[in-house]
């Protein structure tokens, strides 16, 4: 309850000034200015002289009294419209990312897929092609035999994610075996491999 009082009394003071108040404010400025060089108004208008400013100054504070739980509704209000709006943009960029199901077929075509959804026991995926899908990782990929990678996207350099090596015997990486990558769109994904194999991704991808 207080912290609503609070809230109530910071927003009738701090709330932009309306166009109303500013003239009123202008007039308590003018009218004292107005008697102070008119000689023969000051005796009829004495009274006035403070009377008038303050009671526009208690004027105002009540109207903004007033409307202030007004105006922390519509604040509200829109912070509820803004966070709606957050949420519906989060649901548009998230991923529907395939079902176990979906992943169990051979040729996996127009699916976004966690790669490490394809990694269970066995750290190699065979025989397996992709085919206009979106793979995210974060993971690095070790091609090992009958690699065909045509027409894909990367979301960096290939120096920046290739990883050159003459090793064979790797862990903790995802091998790759028999399998092909077409029209496929790759998001935090490495590489490694030996040189001949960074050439082979090299010519495989849409923009160098």
């Amino acid at each position: 309850m207080l912290k609503f009082y609070w809230q109530w009394l910071y927003k009738a003071f701090r709330h932009s000034i309306s166009i109303v108040e500013k003239i009123a404010i202008l007039l308590s400025i003018i009218i004292p200015l107005f008697i102070r060089y008119y000689p023969g108004m000051e005796q009829k208008l004495q009274a006035l002289i403070w009377q008038i400013p303050l009671s526009i100054f208690v004027i105002i504070v009540i109207i903004r009294l007033l409307l202030a739980p007004y105006w922390l509704y519509k604040d509200k209000q829109q912070e509820i419209i803004d966070l709606k709006g957050q949420l519906e943009a989060a649901k548009k960029e998230a991923k529907k990312f395939a079902t176990p199901e979906e992943l169990t077929a051979s040729h996996l075509k127009g699916l976004t897929i966690r790669i490490s959804d394809l990694v269970r026991e066995d750290i190699i995926i065979r025989n397996r092609v992709f085919e206009d899908c979106y793979i995210y990782g974060p993971a690095t990929i070790f091609p090992i035999n009958n690699f065909l990678f045509l027409k894909n996207d990367l979301e960096s350099d290939l120096d920046s994610i290739f990883i050159v090596t003459n090793q064979k015997n790797l862990i903790g990486v995802i091998g790759v075996e028999n399998c092909s990558f077409i029209n496929c769109h790759f998001k935090s994904i490495a590489f490694i491999g030996h040189e001949s194999l960074k050439q082979i991704i090299m010519k495989g991808i849409t923009s160098h």
